[in-house]
């Protein structure tokens, strides 16, 4: 029997009420949510500041795989977005979009 390897996974939406059904969506054999968090406020100092936790555990080692709900609406503006992509890159974590199942868009 082959054991599967379960990849690690942080969810990341931008709508507080959308984190439970997208975590229904995206959970599999292959992937196991070990952390979930969502974009503050726009009217926040850091409207993004829910990818803080994820970082930190990108930081750890601790996931694989950052699974947003728009990988193109991570940050405010493209650059900010490219910057957020290359930090987790960096930390060896890809980015998919959950709202298309098993795309990888990093």
């Amino acid at each position: 029997m082959t054991r599967i390897c379960k990849k690690r996974a942080w969810l990341y939406c931008r709508d507080e009420g959308k984190e439970r059904a997208a975590a229904k969506r995206i959970v599999s054999e292959q992937v196991s949510v070990i952390g979930i968090s969502h974009c503050q406020k726009e009217n926040s100092i850091f409207p993004h500041s829910g990818l803080i936790p994820a970082l930190h555990a990108a930081i750890r080692g601790d996931i694989d795989i950052l699974i947003a709900e728009n990988s193109e609406r991570l940050g405010q503006d493209i650059i900010q977005t490219q910057e957020f992509k290359d930090i987790f890159k960096s930390y060896g974590v890809s980015i998919r979009s959950s709202n298309i199942a098993g795309s990888n868009n990093s």
